[in-house]
Order: structure tokens, then C-alpha cells, then sequence
């Protein structure tokens, strides 16, 4: 041991494995650098390692022959040679003859000159130098081209960079099944490949297709994707094998139905199945075409969403429910995911989206857990903690405009990005966002809805109209279609077709949508002055009426209609007296107000400080924006019960200047009766005319819901004042809209037509 260790130091092979160890490690870390900023396939780092390993006794050897050469050949050649002529001795054998055959210091000198030389080891190491490059350049090149194992289904033509695709549900361990579709849907949002469609869409298109409920299977996914124009579906399976689970996903052409690529993947037993979800999905990223860089620089599975499966099931179940407009499901499973794992970033994210009155809290929460999100993800969280938090409608504009340079066709960031435009008062870029979202994704009922009334509002009607043909173009029997086409024809002055519209909400089987439409009719009839036809009509849209409930609508048409306050006060006083708490709180505010109209104060400001308690929660979420409008209004509302009408008007100005700079797309008109009681009661009553007539002209899709209780007293009043002016002209026009509107009222309102019959007929006479 004592000799080898001194051969290897004198022939300095410690100071060549050093320096070959030093060499090999700086190449690793540069292969490693490439690898995470290049792109360059996995396998990459695996060859340098081999190759470094076989360069490696090359080296050695090199060293050991080289090193000290000189010296031992030294050596040698002194021990053979003798120190003087030898002479032959009697009985001592001559040496023997020459032989042909090369010494072991010549078989040494020969491995030195010819084979182990520095020379050829760095000749060798370039040549592995240039095999690495060349393999690495190669599987590239094939990748790129769509060559063989190594092409990717975007670079073989398979699928379009960007493509939609639908996800059908994972077959197998239903235990399982649930999570991993929610787990693959998380992985392929992070590729810029393809963009998986919404399940919105998705529901939407089974309801066309008029199919049974259950999960989306194979088969259906196909017919989904087939009559959404898509093609491709991407299919998935958990097997179970003992305790370990085979993952298998598939990506399918549509009109084939023929496999374009499988990946598969092992899980070790239930602990390991969301890092196997990470792997397989991250295959599968791969063999569609996504960047290798962007596919390692995504966070692990586990870390941007939940370790916990059941919390990611529930999840994936609340994602359901909210596609569906089941708010209270999609709640109480958002807390039963968040109590599974209280670090679940997209579920309190999803919270803050579906709970108004946590929504602050929860786009807080989501926003400090954003480095446990997927970088998407973590731009929305970002996104909605600077729009319901800070209510900075600036940042979260920048934040959805990063987010849209890495995925332009993220559906949702358009639409939200449109929402704080339009609150910014920057209307034709919201219509612009809101148009691209309809774009990128047609099949989402939710983006027409919001950019049908933007246009309208902004003047644009020919272009809403167009935008709802093709809503109703792929969503005939749509509730925001049927909705839509109501108020249009309304708002063209057709009641009956109005009315005709929504008769297949009335005949639907889902309550609220019959509630809805009900309600909208009442509204008609309330119009005609056919009150207690309206107040049935209403009544039986109801659920769970109290006697409190009913006496406040019905006060509210006595005092606004058939102007009978006495009556409004007796009807809701007695109500009021035997009604329980919880249902005097949930009618709290509009008891303030009441009360407030008929010039209580004091019971007024008890009940709107009850308000304030019951509906504490929603206040705070309220933006910030709206609080001065809140606050404005209340005074004003204060100062009609004091008799104080100049403090009413001052109010009411601020209220529309706050209006005007809010800039939210609605016509100012819209406001303008606000300020009429005060101006009655001061005597103003040119600008009583004034307001009416603004009023009448505004631009609103949905004015049946101001034109129940006001289009009848407009009509009247204004044909009142005209008259009482002298211009008899404008007022026989307006007590004949008047008279038109309440042909058919109810008995006890007839009277009131029947003085503006007389009025108007005199007039005529007296016009010859």
C-alpha cells in the first residue's frame, strides 16, 4: 500500500483527479444552465455524466503513463547496463541469445508515444464534445421537424399551437378519477399549446345536444369536441395495481377517434398520486410541443395547487357547481377543500370569485398563498386582490395585460380585464376585451352577457344586436338570450313581444328561472296599471313570502302609484308589529327608507343603523368607489324626512357628478328622477319637466324595471304641468300616452284616467 501510494504521488495523479473532477463539475453545471434555459431534452445532463465517466480512466491512465515516465525509463536502463566488460567464468552459462521480441520499457515507450497521450486525450475529449452536441442538436433538429419518437404533435402538423381541446373525465378508480381531471386541467392551463375548454362550455354544449347527465367519457367528449368544431380530445385513465396506480392519458383526434399520442405514468400508492399527475402531465406538455424550459420552470403540482387529494376533489366538484350557478354548493365545498388544506390557494382564490361577502378576505388569502399557485393562477390572485382589495382598477389592468403576453387566450383574464376597464370609465376598451373573450371563447354564455348591454349602453345598439343573433345563434334557448330578446323588444316599445319572449323561462323547469320571468311580467302588468293582477303575479313568483315581505311591495306601489300613503303606513305598520326579528332584519333597509318617506327620522335612523349590523358583511365588501354614493344618498334620504329639499338636491348632484366620473356605460338620463320630489316640493317645476322629459329619453335595456312605478306618473304629471302652462299641445300628447297606458287599469285607478280622458277630449275641442 505504502508503494502505491507512493507511485501516485510521484506520478501526481491526486493533482489530475483534481483537476478532472474540478473540470467535469464546471461542465456539469454549465449542461445543467443549458438544459433549464435552453430547453434541451432531460436526457441531456445523463449523457454529459456518462461521457465525463468514460473520459475519466482515459485521463487517469494518461496521467499514470506520462507522469514520471522519464524517470522510471532512467531507471531502468541504469540497472541493465554492467558496471565494466564482464569476462565469462568457467561454469556459468552464457546469457542468452537476442530475442525479436520489444522489451517492457519499449511496450511502455510505445503506449506513451502512440496511444496514451495528452494529445489524444484532448483530441478524445473533443470528439465526445462533438458527439454530445451532435446527439443534442439532432434530437432537437427531430423534435422540431416532427421526426420520429422525438416530434412533437405541433411540429407533425397533429394539432395547431393554441388549440382547443376537449378534457374528458379520467375512467377508473372513482376515488381518484375526479382529482386527476382536475390535476391534468391544472397542468395543460400552464401550457401555451393548447387551451382546454371550459366546462361551461362543455355544459352548454351537452345541453344542446340534450344529454343525459353523468361524466364526460370518451365517447362524449368526442361528440362535445365534434360539434364545437374542435379537434382533439385529450382522455385519461387511473388504474389501480395493489397499492401502486397506473396513469394513463391519451390525446385523440376527433373525427378519427384514432390515439395521436399516449403517456403513461406510475404512482407508488395514494401519497404518490399527485407527483405522478405532476410527471405524467408534464409528458405529456412535452410530447404536444410545449417548450422543455417552460415545462421545468412550471411549479410542481403538489405546490400550486394542494397536496391533499380529497381537497382537490372537492374542489374540481365546487368548480361544477359554480358552471352550474349553484352558489351555495359551490361555497360550502370551497370551505370543505380549504379545511382539508388551508394553504389551497385556488380554492380561496375560487372563494373570492363565489362568496361576496368573504370576498376581501378571501382575495387576500389567496393573494399571501400566490407562490403555491401555477404562474396563471398567480396572476388572477394577483389580479383580484388588486381589484377587491386595494381597488386599484389601474394595477389590476396591468396584471391582466402581463398575464394576457403569456397566454393571450385566457378567456377569463379578457373578461375581468374588460370588467376594470369598464369601471375605469374606458368603455370602448372594455367592449374591445369583453369582443375577444366572445372570440376566444364562443361558447361561454357569461362573455355575451356582459358585452350585449355594454354596447347598448355605449350607443352601440346595431352592434348588440348583432353580438345577441349570434348568442342566440349558438344558445337558442339560453335564459340571457330569452332574457335579451324581451328587453329588446321592450325597448322598441313592444310589451306583447316583450311578454311572448319569456314564455320558455316561464315554462322552464328550474324555479328561479320561472321566478325571473314571472317577476318581469308582474312588472308589465304594475305598468298597465293593473296592480292587483301584477301583485298575484308577483306573489306566486315568490318563495317563502312573509307578511312583512308583502306588505313592503305592496306599501311601495300604494305610496309611488296609487299615491295612498295613509294606506302604505297602516298596511306596513301592522305588519311591522307582528312580524319576527329575523324577518324585520332581512327587511331593514327598505323599512329605513320607508320610514324616512314618511317623515319619521328617528325611526328611520333605527332601522338603517339595524341595517348596517345585518348587512355588515356586504358593505364591507362594497369598493370603495360606491361609498360616497351610499353615504350621499342616505343624507338625501334624511333630508326629505327634515322637509330639507336644497340639501336633497346638493346630494343628488354629487351623487350624479360621482356618476359621470364612475363612467360605467349608463346614460345619466337613467338618474334623473332622483331629484324630482325635491324639485316638486320646492315648486321648481320646470325642472321637474325637464327631469321627466330626460328620463323618457334615456337609453336603457332594461327600463321595465323603472317604467312599473314611474312611466305611469311621468306620463300624467307632465301632462299636468304642459297643461298648466299653456302649451296644450305637449299636454293632450301626454295625457293621451297616459290614457293609452292605463285603458285597462284597475277599477279604483280609473278615476284618475278618466280626468285626463276629459281633459285631453276639452283640449282637442278647444284646438278645433
Amino acid at each position: 500500500m505504502k508503494k502505491l501510494l507512493h507511485e501516485i504521488h510521484r506520478r501526481s495523479l491526486w493533482q489530475v483527479l483534481g483537476l478532472y473532477a474540478a473540470g467535469s463539475w464546471i461542465v456539469l453545471q454549465v449542461v445543467d444552465q443549458l438544459v433549464q434555459s435552453a430547453g434541451l431534452p432531460d436526457w441531456v445532463p445523463a449523457l454529459a455524466l456518462v461521457l465525463l465517466l468514460i473520459g475519466f480512466p482515459m485521463v487517469l491512465t494518461t496521467a499514470f503513463v506520462q507522469v514520471g515516465m522519464r524517470r522510471r525509463a532512467a531507471d531502468e536502463v541504469m540497472e541493465a547496463e554492467p558496471a565494466g566488460p564482464e569476462t565469462p567464468t568457467a561454469g556459468v552459462a552464457a546469457p542468452p541469445a537476442p530475442s525479436d521480441a520489444p522489451t517492457r520499457a519499449e511496450a511502455s515507450s510505445w503506449l506513451k508515444r502512440n496511444v496514451f497521450t495528452w494529445r489524444n486525450a484532448i483530441a478524445g475529449g473533443v470528439a465526445a464534445l462533438a458527439l454530445f452536441g451532435a446527439a443534442t442538436a439532432v434530437w432537437m433538429v427531430l423534435r422540431g421537424a416532427g421526426v420520429g419518437t422525438a416530434g412533437t404533435l405541433v411540429a407533425k402538423g397533429l394539432i395547431e399551437d393554441g388549440e382547443r381541446v376537449v378534457l374528458a373525465d379520467f375512467s377508473g378508480d372513482s376515488s381518484l378519477a375526479v382529482a386527476a381531471t382536475m390535476a391534468l386541467r391544472v397542468q395543460l392551463a400552464e401550457s401555451g399549446v393548447v387551451s382546454v375548454a371550459e366546462p361551461s362550455t362543455i355544459a352548454q354544449a351537452l345541453r344542446r345536444m340534450e344529454a343525459p347527465g353523468g361524466p364526460l367519457d370518451r365517447q362524449r367528449a368526442r361528440e362535445v369536441a365534434e360539434r364545437e368544431g374542435l379537434n382533439a380530445i385529450v382522455a385519461g385513465d387511473v388504474a389501480g395495481a395493489g397499492e401502486s396506480y397506473i396513469l394513463t392519458v391519451h390525446v385523440i383526434e376527433t373525427s378519427s377517434g384514432g390515439e395521436l399520442v399516449t403517456v403513461g405514468e406510475t404512482a407508488s400508492d395514494s401519497d404518490d398520486f399527485l407527483a405522478a399527475m405532476d410527471r405524467l402531465g408534464r409528458k405529456l406538455r412535452e410530447r404536444l410541443g410545449e417548450s422543455l424550459g417552460s415545462i421545468r420552470a412550471s411549479a410542481p403540482l403538489e405546490r400550486a395547487t394542494t397536496s391533499s387529494t380529497e381537497a382537490l376533489r372537492k374542489y374540481s366538484r365546487s368548480r361544477e357547481a359554480f358552471d352550474a350557478r349553484d352558489m351555495e354548493k359551490t361555497v360550502a365545498l370551497l370551505d370543505e377543500a380549504i379545511a382539508l388544506d388551508s394553504t389551497f390557494g385556488m380554492a380561496w382564490r375560487a372563494l373570492a370569485v363565489a362568496d361576496l361577502d368573504r370576498r376581501k378576505e378571501a382575495a387576500t388569502k389567496a393573494y399571501e398563498l400566490r407562490d403555491r399557485l401555477t404562474e396563471r393562477e398567480r396572476y388572477h390572485a394577483t389580479a383580484i386582490y388588486q381589484s377587491y382589495v386595494l381597488e386599484n382598477n389601474d394595477e389590476t389592468v396591468t396584471t391582466y395585460r402581463a398575464l394576457l403576453e403569456e397566454y393571450p387566450d385566457d378567456a377569463t383574464a379578457l373578461n375581468n380585464v374588460g370588467v376594470a376597464y369598464r369601471d375605469l370609465g374606458q368603455l370602448e376598451l372594455a367592449a374591445e376585451m369583453y369582443g375577444r373573450a366572445v372570440e376566444v371563447e364562443p361558447s361561454s354564455a357569461h362573455y355575451y352577457a356582459n358585452l350585449i348591454p355594454l354596447l347598448y349602453d355605449i350607443g352601440e345598439v346595431d352592434s348588440s344586436r348583432v353580438v345577441l343573433d349570434r348568442f342566440a345563434e349558438r344558445f337558442p334557448d339560453h335564459p340571457n338570450v330569452i332574457r335579451f330578446r324581451s328587453e329588446f323588444a321592450y325597448a322598441e316599445g313592444d310589451v306583447e313581444a316583450a311578454e311572448a319572449a319569456l314564455a320558455p323561462m316561464l315554462a322552464s323547469e328550474v324555479m328561479s328561472l320561472r321566478r325571473q320571468a314571472s317577476f318581469q311580467i308582474s312588472n308589465f302588468r304594475i305598468r298597465a296599471g293593473r296592480l292587483r293582477e301584477g301583485q298575484q303575479i308577483w306573489r306566486e313568483s315568490q318563495e317563502d313570502v312573509t307578511p312583512l315581505d308583502e306588505a313592503m311591495y305592496r306599501g311601495r306601489l300604494e305610496m309611488r302609484v296609487v299615491f295612498d300613503t295613509a294606506a302604505a303606513t297602516a298596511r306596513i305598520l301592522a305588519a311591522l308589529e307582528s312580524a319576527p326579528d329575523s324577518v324585520v332584519d332581512d327587511n331593514a333597509g327598505g323599512l329605513s327608507g320607508f320610514f324616512y318617506r314618511i317623515g319619521d327620522v328617528e325611526r328611520g335612523d333605527e332601522f338603517y343603523a339595524r341595517d348596517l349590523v345585518v348587512d355588515s358583511l356586504a358593505r364591507a365588501n362594497m369598493p370603495e368607489r360606491f361609498r360616497p354614493l351610499e353615504a350621499l344618498d342616505h343624507e338625501a334620504d334624511r333630508a326629505i324626512a327634515r322637509g330639507d329639499y336644497e340639501t336633497v338636491l346638493q346630494n343628488v348632484r354629487e351623487m350624479e357628478q360621482i356618476w359621470l366620473r364612475l363612467s360605467t356605460g349608463q346614460d345619466p338620463a337613467n338618474w334623473a328622477l332622483a331629484a324630482v320630489p325635491a324639485f316638486e316640493a320646492l315648486g321648481q317645476t320646470d325642472s321637474v319637466v325637464v327631469r321627466y322629459e330626460a328620463w323618457l329619453g334615456r337609453r336603457d335595456l332594461g327600463g321595465f324595471w323603472g317604467d312599473a312605478r314611474n312611466l305611469p306618473r311621468a306620463y300624467e304629471r307632465l301632462a299636468q304641468l304642459y297643461d298648466e302652462k299653456g302649451d296644450l299641445e305637449q299636454a293632450a300628447g301626454y295625457y293621451a300616452l297616459f290614457v293609452e297606458l292605463w285603458a285597462a287599469a284597475d277599477p279604483e285607478l280609473q278615476p284618475r284616467v278618466e280626468t285626463a280622458r276629459a281633459r285631453m277630449e276639452e283640449i282637442v275641442r278647444e284646438r278645433g
